[in-house]
């Protein structure tokens, strides 16, 4: 059995998250999501030489998100985060 921490953090150009104007539209891609924290905790079972199983969950730490609500074009709620979980199994043969 294996562990995994991973820590990552991105901070991007703030000119990615600038209004877009296509064919007369304004549509904001993503917004305020520039500086954004990432931690993975993760296991990896190994049940014989012919079959892995990995669990990660991922959870991103964000500055106020908007989140993607329906209703409006920009959402209308902000997200302080997300979480993920990634289960993989591996058969070999």
């Amino acid at each position: 059995m294996e562990f995994l921490f991973r820590y990552t953090y991105t901070d991007t150009d703030d000119s990615l998250f600038e209004p877009v104007i296509y064919l007369g539209n304004t549509y904001r891609i993503l917004q305020i999501a520039d500086k954004v924290d990432e931690y993975t905790v993760g296991v990896d079972c190994t049940w014989n030489p012919m079959v892995r199983w990995l669990y990660n969950n991922v959870h991103l730490g964000v500055e106020g998100v908007l989140s993607a609500d329906t209703s409006t074009a920009e959402g209308s709620d902000r997200i302080e985060h997300e979480n993920m979980l990634g289960v993989r199994i591996i058969f070999k043969f």
